[in-house]
């Protein structure tokens, strides 16, 4: 992926449980310290890991993390923060 519309609509597409582990793997913890403290298995862990590399095509557990983190960069792109008033609400 390589568009950040793309990557921020698998971001959004993902479950709870996904964007957990993706986040605690680009916090860089190991297999069980992600399965600790989401408690759940290692085997479920694993089982996570596999389907983000599926949806993000990623190779790796590096990877993965580099994915979460365009995802969540790409999402702050598009996102407007809630300061900002869209453009068409700028007249006083």
């Amino acid at each position: 992926m390589t568009d950040s519309r793309d990557i921020a609509a698998a971001w959004q597409g993902l479950t709870p449980m996904q964007r957990a582990v993706a986040m605690l793997v680009r916090d860089g913890l190991c297999d069980k310290a992600i399965a600790d403290r989401l408690r759940i298995s290692v085997r479920g862990t694993r089982y996570h890991m596999d389907r983000l590399r599926l949806i993000f095509n990623c190779d790796s557990k590096l990877s993965l993390a580099v994915a979460t983190e365009r995802a969540i960069w790409a999402l702050s792109l598009l996102t407007p923060s809630q300061n900002e008033r869209p453009v068409e609400n700028l007249r006083p």
